[in-house]
Formats: C-alpha cells, structure tokens, sequence
C-alpha cells in the first residue's frame, strides 16, 4: 500500500513562478476568453460597461414585484 501511494505522487507536478506556462501562452489564453466573451455579449459584465440584471423587476403601474424574464436569458 505505502508503495501505490509513494508511486501514485512520483507524477506530481508542482507549479511554482519558476516552471509556470510561460507568459505568452497566457497571453494566448487570455486573448481565447476575451474573445469567447466578446462573442457571447458577456465582456461587458466583467469590466463594467453593463449593468447586471436583477432576477425581479418592478412594473410602472405595480407595487408587486414581478420575474424579469431577460434575466432567466441573462443567467444563462
């Protein structure tokens, strides 16, 4: 048993600053989401430039709140 345990973390990869991916990977990677976002109308969320929706809405000539159903859209 003490040997499949001491084998099984002879694999072990640990990530330290020294043996990260390297910086421009990161970049590639991070250019991949950015685009995956921009495609999907979400980037704006995430830096800001629009405003979350709230799952319910006051209607104008209503005191009961109501469901927001561009929110079900939203959270999916």
């Amino acid at each position: 048993m003490a040997n499949a345990i001491s084998s099984s973390f002879e694999n072990l990869v640990v990530l330290t600053t020294r043996n990260n991916i390297p910086s421009q990977s990161n970049t590639l990677i991070s250019i991949y989401f950015t685009n995956i976002l921009f495609d999907y109308d979400l980037l704006g969320f995430l830096d800001g430039t629009m405003p979350w929706l709230h799952e319910t809405i006051l209607p104008t000539s209503s005191t009961t709140p109501v469901s927001n159903l561009e929110f079900k859209l939203w959270k999916r």
